[in-house]
């Protein structure tokens, strides 16, 4: 079956998130509440079920530097990940060899933080979904097993294959006429946040341009939220 008859216009929508779910004005300030909240906790504790709405993902938001991740660790990363699937700026495509070997390690995230395979063909996807149906329940952005192996067959010990972002999902709400996304997170140290959301957020302006509209609100939900990688 085809996309229903629904998905032609965007769709209007009840936000609940936006009703019930503390905001955050920028990435910044969702940050700051997940350091407060993660600060204190002993070696085995963590928060469940972490969500909150970010209002402006607009690009001169989403640079959230820390002494782990300074701008140029930001750009190497979301780069790296994205894969040529939103346009890497040229000063940074000519350094990428050099902020490898500066910032790839496995403190910002490693090999479990890598997200770039057919990250480019899922992109267009999304894409092409919102153009066509831009009122489509579809336009999903999953993370695969790099490894190119089924579910089934990936067990809980293959620790490059625990990525923590496990989807994304972009819709356009008749009310703005901008695109919003959803993510969805198994787990999430605050320490590596700022990765996460750099990412997201290009991604989100990218698709958003690409579709000739805004980047809207970005909600993000974490099943387990702690402090650290440790």
């Amino acid at each position: 079956a085809g996309e229903s008859m629904t998905s032609a216009q965007p769709m209007r929508a009840v936000d609940c998130a936006g009703q019930s779910t503390p905001r955050f004005a920028t990435p910044r300030a969702m940050l700051e509440a997940m350091e407060a909240a993660t600060c204190g906790l002993a070696a085995d504790a963590c928060v469940r079920n972490f969500v909150g709405v970010i209002d402006s993902m607009e690009l001169d938001h989403l640079v959230c530097e820390t002494e782990l991740f300074p701008a140029d660790a930001l750009d190497f990363y979301t780069h790296l990940n994205l894969g040529g699937a939103v346009p890497t700026p040229p000063d940074v495509l000519a350094r990428m060899d050099v902020l490898r070997g500066k910032y790839y390690a496995f403190t910002r995230g490693g090999s479990q933080g890598d997200y770039r395979a057919g990250m480019a063909a899922k992109v267009d996807d999304v894409v092409d979904c919102l153009r066509s149906h831009p009122g489509s329940k579809r336009a999903l952005l999953c993370v695969p097993y790099s490894s190119g192996r089924q579910s089934h067959e990936v067990q809980h010990s293959d620790t490059d294959e625990a990525k923590c972002l496990r989807e994304i999902h972009f819709f356009i709400d008749a009310s703005d006429g901008r695109v919003h996304a959803t993510g969805f997170m198994r787990a999430q140290a605050a320490v590596i946040f700022p990765k996460n959301i750099h990412m997201i957020g290009c991604l989100l302006g990218g698709i958003a341009a690409r579709l000739q509209r805004q980047p809207g609100t970005y909600t993000h939900f974490v099943t387990t939220l702690v402090n650290g990688r440790e």
